[in-house]
């Protein structure tokens, strides 16, 4: 019924997530896990990923990492009914219901974000839930890649991008993308989940969306068009001339990077004394 995929550095790790998976998924549900030695193996997250869905022997595949658990008993029951719907993409439990044509992740605006996790904050376990009101599931257009279901078969018709990413950062971002031209994705506001650790957005972290936005300019923005909860043109353009004032003062630390064009993506937002004012702070 279920492969679940992960890309393993951390033993101890492995075996609290194979103990808790084991306690948590449901009673007489068919799942293997397919764990990928990467302290031996070395490949990129993109590779290990693909090279193990290739392998996987169940219809529907979890890509999660090994520092994550279940918070509930009888999970699997509440995600394969949405899971299985035909125009069902990728479901996971943060994403954004909006991505603009600007060099960042996926969490561009707090205000777009859905979200329903728990993970540590100051030592302290926290509940962060945003965007359900009424709805079990919310659409959105790209997730983080803690914990992402999806079919074998879509999975197949758009594999983890391995020649552009080589690191651990982006694919998820990539690869729902790609999922989201075709198909539906989902935040899933039923089932509980904990994971321990934030993510690192340090250089390496963006170099890859340097990367990942290269490849997907031309086909930004996108977002869910939700009449319940619209996305206003001036919401996009605000958070789109911050975004590009953000990857000015970035790309500024980057020595092999041009800065030209980045100075450009700013002058399109039209300029005025605040917008001088942005590019004297971001260079200077």
């Amino acid at each position: 019924m279920l492969s679940i995929i992960v890309c393993s550095v951390n033993r101890k790790y492995l075996l609290n997530f194979e103990k808790n998976v084991a306690e948590t998924i449901g009673d007489g549900v068919e799942y293997e896990i397919l764990a990928i030695d990467n302290k031996v193996m070395r490949l990129s997250i993109c590779a290990a990923y693909n090279r193990a869905a290739s392998e996987a022997r169940y219809p529907y595949l979890l890509f999660i990492h090994e520092d994550v658990e279940f918070l509930e008993k009888g999970w699997w029951a509440k995600v394969m009914p949405q899971l299985s719907k035909p125009d069902c993409g990728v479901i996971g439990f943060a994403g954004t219901v909006a991505m603009v044509d600007s060099p960042a992740g996926w969490g561009q605006s707090r205000k777009w974000s859905v979200l329903n996790f728990t993970q540590l904050s100051k030592g302290r376990r926290r509940l962060y839930r945003q965007g359900f009101e009424n709805s079990t599931y919310r659409q959105v257009v790209a997730l983080d890649g803690f914990a992402m279901f999806v079919r074998r078969s879509v999975w197949q018709e758009t594999p983890f991008d391995e020649q552009l990413l080589k690191g651990f950062h982006c694919y998820d971002v990539d690869f729902s993308l790609s999922v989201n031209q075709r198909y539906k994705n989902y935040v899933c506001g039923v089932v509980d989940i904990f994971h321990y650790s934030p993510g690192n957005f340090n250089e390496v972290w963006f170099r890859e969306v340097l990367k990942t936005y290269k490849k997907w300019h031309d086909r930004l923005p996108v977002w869910v068009d939700d009449p319940e909860h619209p996305i206003s043109r001036q919401d996009m353009k605000r958070i789109h001339e911050k975004l590009d004032f953000k990857a000015m003062k970035k790309v500024k630390k980057l020595r092999d990077v041009r800065r030209w064009p980045y100075v450009k993506r700013f002058f399109r937002h039209g300029m005025s004394l605040k917008h001088l004012e942005h590019i004297i702070r971001a260079f200077v």
